[in-house]
């Protein structure tokens, strides 16, 4: 076996190494498979990582190019490794330089913390199932790692540092930025990942958050499968990984690796860092570039809740989602024009605009209303939950019917526009327009709904 740089040999007694062998083994889940296609096989979640209540991630090919969460996953990749015994797994990394990539050391090392690797495909913007253009591949170094932590030992946390041997991708796709800190408890986060070796999706808002930490780790609530394995953990709004996501813990939370603990353990991270401009102190991300400006500026109006150029456009249609003002809308979709939500804020505006001429028009007897605009109308259709299990799919769906919306089942292998493999909830299909407005009753019952292009 290759003379692996850093990690300790030492276990700390039979339980400890029982838990490092269950973690180890059981969430690099091996498949059938060449770690060269570009689409994973079906794979069934495992109980060592999980989704926390209902699937709330967003593929990352709904937002624009732009974008907040975009601009996260660019750094990141997914990792295909291919084990001495022919089959392979995945799990996620991060590019930490030009060349070097941080993930989990149980994507490498079995139970005993021997390598078990052969050999690995670094994909670098793997955004939608079937589409390779866009993307680029790397061969990575998996006999020789420049850095491991073995998880159990002396509380070595779970981690690898690994070169990548055909390019440097740091150059054109970026790096993540470490802190020196962990999350607070409770503050809200970001996970960017490859579940079960799918394209890429963002688990953020909502309920992705920290719930409370150790000295070693940080305990959250943002949902994960296998093949998230090595995540950075981000704290939304600065850009700073503050922890490496690896494992379930218990039956309600996961655990991530804190960023302090990661540059306490490794000479390599805390060299990256100081080489950081400014230390590792990272500005909050740059904005969308402002429109074109006008020739005449408008007259100054009284804007209640002022939309902050500074915050991106999911948080910012947070803060004015409940609010009518026309200005306010008409500055929201100045500001983040192509994105999802500049869409719903330009469907609300358009509604505000033409209410004073519905009022003026005679009212005409009251008609029978179907509950859902008339289907097949386009390709468009209003997702409110996808799922690997057909039976949890059909258990969103129940629930959604009886609150006005037209929800059924599909499998995503059906339409060419869908992450394959997965029972979605949708209704539809519709034309954009009609589906952009049907996602405001939508998210009246599923916060995460998004629109979709099926085909």
């Amino acid at each position: 076996m290759p003379r692996l740089r850093r990690w300790v040999r030492r276990i700390s007694g039979a339980a400890i190494a029982t838990t490092a062998a269950t973690m180890l083994h059981g969430q690099a889940q091996e498949f059938e498979g060449s770690i060269f296609n570009l689409d994973p096989p079906a794979l069934q979640s495992t109980d060592l990582e999980q989704v926390i209540g209902s699937d709330e991630t967003t593929p990352l090919n709904q937002f624009h190019e732009t974008d907040y969460y975009r601009r996260l996953g660019k750094p990141i990749g997914r990792l295909a490794v291919e084990f001495l015994n022919g089959k392979s797994a995945y799990c996620t990394a991060s590019l930490i330089s030009d060349d070097l990539i941080l993930t989990n050391a149980h994507c490498l090392l079995d139970s005993t913390g021997t390598n078990v690797v052969r050999a690995g495909l670094l994909w670098m913007g793997y955004l939608t199932a079937g589409e390779a253009e866009g993307g680029a591949q790397f061969i990575v170094d998996m006999r020789n790692p420049v850095e491991v932590g073995f998880p159990g030992a002396d509380g070595a946390p779970d981690y690898a540092i690994l070169k990548v041997q055909s390019g440097t991708p740091g150059k054109d796709w970026g790096t993540v930025k470490l802190a020196s800190r962990a999350p607070a408890d409770r503050s809200s986060l970001v996970v960017v990942h490859h579940p079960l070796g799918f394209p890429m999706v963002v688990s953020a808002g909502g309920k992705c958050r920290s719930n409370r930490a150790s000295d070693d780790d940080v305990y959250h609530v943002c949902d994960t499968q296998p093949g998230s394995s090595g995540a950075p953990v981000y704290s939304l709004g600065d850009s700073q990984v503050v922890a490496l996501h690896y494992r379930k813990a218990g039956t309600d939370e996961n655990a991530a690796v804190r960023a302090d603990r990661l540059l306490a353990s490794s000479a390599v991270l805390r060299g990256i860092v100081a080489g950081y401009d400014g230390a590792d102190v990272i500005p909050a991300p740059e904005t969308l570039p402002d429109p074109e400006p006008e020739v005449v500026e408008p007259a100054p109006q009284p804007d209640p809740t002022p939309v902050n150029p500074g915050i991106p456009a999911a948080e910012a249609w947070a803060l004015i989602k409940d609010d009518y003002n026309e200005e306010l809308l008409i500055a929201y979709i100045d500001r983040y024009e192509g994105s999802f939500y500049a869409d719903i804020a330009r469907s609300r505006l358009y509604d505000l605009q033409n209410k004073e001429e519905d009022v003026a028009v005679v009212t005409p007897q009251p008609q029978p209303q179907p509950t859902t605009p008339q289907i097949n109308t386009g390709p468009w259709f209003v997702v409110m939950g996808s799922y690997t299990n057909r039976a949890n799919a059909q258990d969103r769906r129940n629930r959604l019917v009886g609150q006005n919306l037209g929800a059924y089942v599909v499998n995503s292998n059906e339409y060419p526009g869908m992450t394959p493999n997965l029972w979605v909830v949708v209704e539809g299909p519709y034309d954009r327009s009609t589906a952009v407005s049907r996602l405001s009753l939508a998210r009246a019952s599923v916060s995460d709904a998004f629109v979709k292009r099926g085909y």
